[in-house]
């Protein structure tokens, strides 16, 4: 049988204490407790319990945890010319149905902090038409609040439902937008425009309204071009390329 030594090429480390930052696949022997150690690095997806309403284009509190999540909105895969209404939590292991938001809206762009701190603007119906309204979550219910600027679909943000910002998107189809707006918690202003408008965009939503990120996209057409929000005033334009 093949020892460590004869795979790894390495010998197994001596040592009377854990080391404090092992790298991914080390082994060693502690001297002290007279056992043999290793830290293994094991990643992958592992299937979870469904939705109780499967749907596509849905918000969501990127920031809330694997044990604590929210979703809403969304366009139900039955009705694919309709939005929801419908909100669901997460614990964990089950998803259970809360109170529903006031607007149906589906393909808007969604912020937050956590499972009690969420926020959804625009969005509408994934065909036809568009929104502007803004609804915020507290953990109990959903509050309309003020609208953003300009009414689009297929866009994407980031921050808190306090403190955030939203970019890109456009109408169901043409134009695309460049446009982003900020939300400091009561009002809504125009900023610094994304360097290349899209739709259907990516967006790191548990960034923040002053580090986001926004990659890929349709513009049309598609593109793989990533733009940084730079802290917090304008984009730095980066491509990614195929490897």
């Amino acid at each position: 049988m093949a020892d460590y030594q004869d795979i790894r090429g390495l010998r197994v480390k001596y040592l009377s204490a854990d080391p404090g930052e092992p790298a991914s696949g080390e082994v060693w022997y502690n001297s002290t407790t007279g056992t043999l150690r290793s830290r293994l690095t094991s990643e992958a997806w592992a299937s979870a319990a469904p939705i109780i309403t499967a749907r596509r284009n849905i918000g969501a509190s990127a920031s809330s945890t694997q044990t604590a999540g929210i979703i809403f909105g969304g366009v139900p895969e039955s009705e694919p010319t309709a939005t929801s209404l419908k909100v669901e939590t997460y614990d964990g292991t089950s998803w259970t149905e809360t109170n529903d938001m006031n607007a149906i809206k589906g393909s808007g762009a969604s912020a937050g902090a956590s499972q009690t701190d969420a926020l959804y603007a625009g969005g509408g119906s994934p065909y036809t038409t568009n929104g502007a309204t803004v609804e915020t979550w507290n953990g109990t219910s959903w509050t309309e609040t003020t609208n953003i600027n300009t009414a689009r679909n297929h866009f994407a943000g980031s921050g808190t439902a306090s403190n955030c910002i939203v970019f890109g998107g456009g109408p169901p189809y043409s134009p695309t937008y460049a446009i982003t707006e900020k939300w400091d918690g009561s009002t809504w202003t125009e900023v610094a425009d994304l360097a290349t408008s899209r739709l259907y965009l990516g967006g790191n939503e548990g960034g923040t309204s002053i580090a986001a990120l926004c990659s890929g996209g349709d513009t049309p057409p598609i593109t793989g071009v990533c733009e940084e929000w730079n802290v917090p005033t304008s984009y730095t334009t980066k491509t990614f390329t195929a490897s």
